[in-house]
């Protein structure tokens, strides 16, 4: 009985401390939550202690820097700003492993390329790579080795014209616009996988890159009529698009 006796003693201790709300002292007895990062925040220090220079007071003694704890000779160290952290939300630097950005002559030579990436370095937007996993898009979009690649060494050793997904995106919504639903990439399908179809909405009067619409005549899709009425009154040099793709009929394939 006296084993029966301790445990419900126990047990109604245990609801009293679920029902009571915690009192002010306990509230104070927890740890004060750090600072935002870069702020110094300074030590909490001991009951008795005070500053002062090189040292702390206690009770009338002196004590040097070198005796006190080890949480307050670390107040220096504490000083130091963070390291940088970067600030685009969903966006992760990367570095193109290609001998070219190490090349002085190739870096002369391609100066626009360099100003954009230099020395190798580019944004990369990891939620169009996740949602690469879920869109009927090639493959190569989701591969490792394209995506560690930039953008300009990624045409050069895959042949994409489309570099990132995010121009892919872009092509293939017009499509489905101006082809009425019949084919290019439904915005449902987008949305379906995080990603905000007016983030990549281009006009039907847009047109994609020359060598997107020259690939396209490659392989028999035929621009729409309207669609080319649409460009002549909106000023496009359709004429400029036709010496592109005259001269990319010319160009021997790469063995």
């Amino acid at each position: 009985m006296s084993i029966v006796a301790d445990y419900h003693a126990e047990m109604e201790k245990r609801r009293e401390r679920l029902v009571r709300p915690p009192s002010r002292r306990r509230w104070r007895e927890r740890e004060e939550p750090a600072g935002p990062p870069g702020v110094y925040v300074p030590p909490k220090l001991p009951p008795g202690w005070q500053p002062v220079e090189n040292g702390y007071l206690v009770n009338g003694r002196f004590i040097p820097e070198s005796e006190a704890p080890e949480h307050l000779r670390k107040e220096e160290e504490a000083r130091a700003p963070p390291p940088e952290r970067l600030a685009l939300t969903g966006f992760m630097r990367r570095r193109c492993p290609h001998e070219d950005h190490q090349n002085p002559e190739w870096v002369k030579a391609h100066a626009e390329i360099e100003e954009e990436f230099p020395e190798g370095n580019f944004m990369a937007f990891l939620e169009e790579e996740r949602a690469a996993h879920c869109l009927p898009c090639p493959g190569y979009f989701r591969d490792r080795r394209f995506l560690k690649y930039c953008p300009f060494h990624r045409n050069k050793l895959w042949g994409v014209w489309l570099t990132t997904l995010g121009h892919w995106i872009e092509v293939y919504m017009w499509m489905f616009k101006v082809s009425g639903g019949r084919q290019g990439l439904d915005p449902g399908v987008l949305k379906g996988c995080g990603l905000s179809p007016s983030d990549y909405d281009k006009p039907v009067a847009w047109h994609p890159p020359g060598a997107v619409l020259a690939y396209w005549r490659k392989v028999g899709w035929a621009i729409p009529p309207k669609i080319e009425k649409v460009w002549r009154e909106t000023g496009f040099n359709y004429k400029e698009y036709e010496k592109i793709w005259k001269k990319i009929k010319r160009e021997k394939p790469k063995e």
